[in-house]
């Protein structure tokens, strides 16, 4: 986004929107989407607040797998 070179932003928010969508997270996945048509249509105008968008719903992805990884390890010790 700091270089504004769309084309990078089409081919990253690409490849992001793919993993993202793997662990259902909507949120993620479409912030990534909505950066990778900015890139497709080198429209570059918001980019900088689509991508506070994308890192905030990427820290909640984070923080949900780390519950989610906590909570098995829970149930896998109280199982021993």
């Amino acid at each position: 986004v700091e270089e504004t070179d769309a084309s990078t932003l089409f081919q990253t928010a690409h490849r992001l929107k793919s993993a993202v969508s793997n662990l259902y997270s909507d949120g993620a996945g479409d912030a990534a989407a909505r950066l990778e048509r900015m890139g497709r249509y080198n429209d570059l105008s918001e980019a900088t607040a689509a991508l506070r968008v994308l890192q905030h719903e990427l820290t909640r992805l984070l923080i949900a797998v780390d519950e989610a990884i906590s909570e098995v390890r829970e149930q896998r010790s109280s199982r021993e």
